[in-house]
């Protein structure tokens, strides 16, 4: 049985995940919230953008309607809340006094604000690079995906990034670390 401080402390750290600083090389950067605010203005700060001024546009555009729909559903989360900056209404959930039949709508905010703060690390996420050979575990060389826009896409099954590694957009599969990889591309060749 799920406790409610247990719940409030998942709560309180899923905020934080969000909207307190965070530290790459013992160095503070912006909140992953804030960093989000910034990439609405300046998109090349985002993994999606490569090259020319146009490319920006479709990143900007992920950055705002992903803005938008936090500060939305913040607000609709907070009624009540007489604060009107989005971190501000989620540190406020913090302070309120909550109740043991609480829990459930406690949990639901809770994952809700850690979807964000997926979504927004898969915004800044690399771009993988994709290999035209066929996965050695599922034998797939294309999968499909769903875009944000609803579009099913065709694209290469085996992917890789520098942070997560290589992975099968079919079965799933994933290969990490220098000796997976190294198996993979013994694999592949």
């Amino acid at each position: 049985m799920t406790t409610l401080t247990y719940t409030r402390t998942r709560l309180h750290d899923a905020i934080s995940a969000l909207c307190d600083p965070t530290w790459h090389n013992h160095h503070p950067l912006p909140s992953r919230y804030d960093q989000l605010q910034d990439a609405k203005a300046n998109p090349a700060t985002s993994g999606h953008t490569t090259t020319p001024p146009a490319s920006m546009i479709p990143a900007q555009i992920d950055a705002l309607m992903l803005a938008k729909l936090i500060d939305e559903r913040t607000t609709t989360i907070t009624r009540g809340a007489r604060i009107k900056s989005t971190t501000g209404r989620l540190q406020w959930l913090t302070t309120q006094k909550w109740r043991p039949q609480d829990i459930e709508t406690l949990e639901a905010i809770t994952a809700e604000i850690s979807s964000w703060t997926k979504a927004i690390d898969d915004f800044f996420a690399p771009n993988p690079k994709f290999f035209t050979a066929a996965c050695p575990q599922c034998g797939h060389a294309h999968a499909y995906h769903r875009r944000n826009d609803g579009e099913r896409v065709k694209v290469q099954a085996l992917a890789i990034t520098v942070d997560k590694g290589a992975w099968c957009n079919h079965c799933h599969q994933t290969w990490t670390g220098e000796q997976q990889l190294m198996i993979l591309a013994a694999q592949i060749a």
